[in-house]
């Protein structure tokens, strides 16, 4: 068994949450963004697109994130507990899983750069200015 990063961690949370939860399993895309980050203007960036026409969803900065979405129908490639990708092997890095996992689809919804409030970022003294 491979030791779980803390991305990998989250996924296992995303999955328990989506099999605990009536109102999850009654959503049609399910969008992932990490706690500590409020995103002033996400909610009208949401209600300005239809994500019936997406695969998925990501944000702008690549090897990121902090925000993930999913279309129901993807939500068990999107958020597999398996942290593999294209060539099979195990990767440690979250960010790099997603990254493999947006490549399959052609339908990927793209967030524009959001600007947040200076947030400290979680594991690395780095602030995030923007999403």
């Amino acid at each position: 068994m491979h030791l779980m990063s803390k991305g990998g961690l989250e996924i296992e949370s995303i999955q328990y949450a989506y099999n605990n939860s009536t109102i999850l399993q009654l959503s049609t895309f399910i969008i992932k963004i990490t706690g500590r980050f409020f995103i002033p203007y996400f909610k009208k960036y949401i209600n300005s697109i239809n994500l019936e026409n997406y695969e998925c969803l990501k944000q702008n900065f690549n090897f990121r994130c902090e925000i993930v979405g999913s279309h129901i129908k993807n939500f068990d490639t999107i958020f597999n507990r398996n942290l593999f990708v294209n060539n099979g092997i195990y990767d440690y890095h979250v960010e790099n899983v997603y990254a493999y996992r947006f490549s399959l689809y052609k339908n990927v919804a793209i967030c524009p750069i959001f600007n947040i409030e200076p947030t400290q970022r979680g594991g690395l003294n780095e602030i995030y200015y923007q999403l």
